[in-house]
């Protein structure tokens, strides 16, 4: 029997999905925690998804068809509407939750009032469902500091892993701006933490999180990231922390771009920032998982240094690690050996050691 109030709430959309979409509807149906409702709203799908959705006789399923295109946004307002549980998680169609995801967010959630929003981390998987080393180095961040210092630069907690309150979230904070093709989760995540709510992810990987060339995150041009993503970043980091504009744009324009020509400077702005963050929101102390995860920073912006000055991004590199040694479970230390002692010839003669479907990640 169907609880008419259950707890959770899981919303997937779909479009175009029969590839992968077995697999999440079920590892969603194979929860260790039964009592959710099942959301899936197919997108004006011209393939065999709704056929596929339709074979489950499983009754916590509603699949809803929408007779026109709406984008994701639209069905993710869609969806926090039609929700009847207190907590709504959310899944794409291409990507995979681990059996104890749910209970371990419901949990959370049940003992944290204070967060507003819980996400886990991920493994990276590609179109075969083979784990790959995509971003290595930028695991999520765990603590609310945390969090709220990554989101000056990078959306801190993955939508398919999220798992939030829809009274702060849908009814309070406000809906998803349906004007938007990308970025539209990272732009909620922004206004709930500056309406003084929290966010947090869980330190265990609870999702399989699929890395495709043809998803409209990869397929969008590096132009087109820019003009939505840094306004937004902007605005936010303006109301983080005051001044300090110059740095602010130099930081916010290499997480953009990934320029290795102003890595160095964003180094030094970085610097600058988090030092402003830690004695305006944490009395000048810093935590050990706020302070796990600049070191995090300086590796990923030493990495990107490295073709063009080796030395200055070889200082990063051992600053991160003297800062949190155990960047080094985390980072290839054979691939940053061939970049101290070659740079970016170092960087193409790793590649030329890996079979082609890994290099062609790196």
């Amino acid at each position: 029997m169907i609880n008419c109030q259950p707890k959770v709430s899981v919303l997937m959309p779909v479009y175009n999905g029969e590839l992968y979409i077995r697999e999440a509807i079920d590892s969603i149906l194979n929860q260790t925690f039964s009592d959710f409702e099942f959301i899936i709203i197919d997108d004006c799908s011209t393939d065999s998804s709704v056929a596929i959705i339709k074979s489950y006789p499983d009754p916590r399923i509603r699949l809803i068809t929408n007779p026109h295109n709406k984008g994701v946004s639209a069905i993710a307002n869609q969806g926090n509407s039609l929700a009847k549980a207190e907590y709504i998680a959310r899944l794409d169609c291409d990507d995979v939750s681990f059996p104890q995801r749910l209970a371990k967010q419901v949990e959370y959630l049940d003992r944290h009032p204070e967060v507003a929003v819980i996400g886990s981390q991920c493994v990276y998987i590609d179109t075969k469902g083979k784990v790959t080393d995509h971003q290595p180095i930028l695991c999520y961040p765990v603590e609310p500091s945390s969090i709220r210092w990554r989101a000056s630069y990078e959306c801190p907690i993955l939508n398919s892993t999220s798992m939030y309150r829809k009274q702060i979230l849908a009814n309070e904070v406000g809906r998803y701006d349906e004007n938007k093709k990308f970025g539209e989760d990272y732009e909620v995540w922004l206004k709930v933490l500056l309406n003084n709510y929290q966010g947090a992810n869980l330190a265990e990987v609870l999702v399989k999180y699929r890395v495709n060339p043809k998803s409209l995150m990869h397929s969008t041009s590096v132009r087109d990231k820019i003009d939505v993503v840094l306004p937004m970043q902007k605005d936010y980091l303006d109301k983080l922390i005051p001044g300090y504009n110059r740095e602010k744009e130099i930081v916010v324009n290499f997480f953009a771009t990934l320029s290795a020509n102003i890595a160095a400077e964003t180094s030094t702005a970085m610097d600058t920032l988090r030092t402003q963050y830690v004695s305006i929101y944490l009395d000048g102390k810093m935590t050990k998982d706020l302070s796990m995860n600049m070191a995090r920073e300086r590796a990923f912006i030493g990495y990107r240094t490295f073709p063009v000055d080796r030395w200055q991004a070889t200082n990063l590199m051992l600053k991160a690690i003297w800062q949190y040694p155990g960047l080094t479970r985390e980072i290839s230390l054979v691939k940053v050996i061939y970049l101290i002692l070659f740079g970016a010839s170092g960087r193409q003669f790793f590649r030329a050691l890996l079979p082609k479907s890994n290099s062609e990640r790196n």
